[in-house]
């Protein structure tokens, strides 16, 4: 005999179990419909962001610093352009045919054809320059550019090297410049909302900062601030088209109150033994003359001097830093 109560109790449950079952199966179906729009209509402006960053590259590009003058507008430190000898690594097949044609006419040392070895494939690879040899004579740029036509992928290009033009008078009031380090480079960076990256660089030596005198206490202004060019790059890196530049800003002039005859008078009169002099006029404070002897080679320390011509002077009795 059926027990009417127990089939109604069976088909209750029946029915709540399916009800639970649409229930879970719409919501998740909701769930799906919701993170549907999520990805086409809400987020598709930060995918369609992080697709673009995937697809450009920048790379940033250094500014000139600024020049340094005296009292008179005379110029102190000026930026001196160089010319050096750059490859487009992605145009060429042979790099070592390619070095053979060009040590005819140009000297290559062994450290440069190795860097060039070293590094051609990678530059070749992301489509990027590869300088062949730096500061270059005007002997050298001549013969290149007499046999320019056979050479379709190599071009000179103009870079710079800070130069004081009186080296040895300014060298502690005025400073050097010199390489700097990852850390302090991308403080600098972060400071213009820029990150460390690849750079086209205006400077023969690279990433370079004061590092004592006013190129030091007014580093900040002097160097400026970089600018970026953003490129189309394919999915292995290669650089295909420019889309934006952004130029750099270049640094600001610096007018001092130092006085370069005078300087020369002081420098002169000092004659190499220790001492120093300091001139300062009256009615405004302003310091008309700074010169400490013994002295030391400006530029040689800026463009490149040896650990052991720079560990000389440091060990020097006569202290030309100090």
């Amino acid at each position: 005999m059926i027990d009417l109560n127990e089939t109604i109790k069976e088909k209750k449950n029946f029915f709540n179990r399916l009800v639970f079952v649409y229930l879970f199966f719409g919501m998740l179906f909701l769930f799906f419909l919701y993170r549907t729009f999520s990805l086409q209509v809400s987020s598709f402006t930060d995918y369609e962001i992080a697709s673009l960053e995937n697809k450009t590259r920048e790379i940033l590009i250094q500014p000139i610093r600024g020049i340094i003058y005296d009292r008179k507008g005379k110029i102190i430190v000026n930026n001196q352009p160089n010319y050096n000898l750059i490859l487009k690594p992605s145009q060429i097949d042979n790099i070592n045919e390619h070095i053979n044609m060009i040590v005819n006419f140009i000297e290559l040392s062994e450290e440069d054809i190795a860097y060039i070895r070293e590094n051609f494939k990678r530059k070749a690879r992301l489509n990027r320059e590869l300088i062949l040899k730096k500061n270059l004579s005007m002997e050298e740029i001549a013969k290149f550019e007499s046999r320019r036509y056979k050479f379709p992928a190599t071009f000179i290009d103009e870079r710079y090297s800070r130069e004081n033009i009186y080296s040895e008078i300014f060298s502690h009031a005025v400073g050097y410049v010199g390489s700097i380090g990852d850390d302090y480079l991308e403080e600098i960076l972060i400071d213009q909302n820029l990150s460390l990256k690849e750079t086209i660089f205006k400077y023969s030596n690279g990433y370079i900062v004061g590092k004592t005198g006013l190129e030091n206490i007014y580093d900040k202004k002097l160097r400026g601030n970089f600018g970026k060019k953003i490129y189309e790059v394919d999915a292995s890196g290669k650089l295909l088209n420019e889309l934006q530049e952004i130029p750099a800003k270049n640094g600001e002039d610096l007018y001092t109150s130092l006085d370069i005859e005078s300087q020369k008078v002081a420098f002169e009169q000092l004659n190499n033994r220790r001492g120093a002099v300091v001139a300062v006029e009256i009615e405004s404070g302003a310091i008309v003359t700074y010169v400490s002897s013994p002295s030391f080679p400006i530029n040689k320390i800026t463009n490149g001097m040896s650990s052991a011509d720079f560990n000389q002077l440091l060990n020097d009795e006569d202290k030309p830093f100090f």
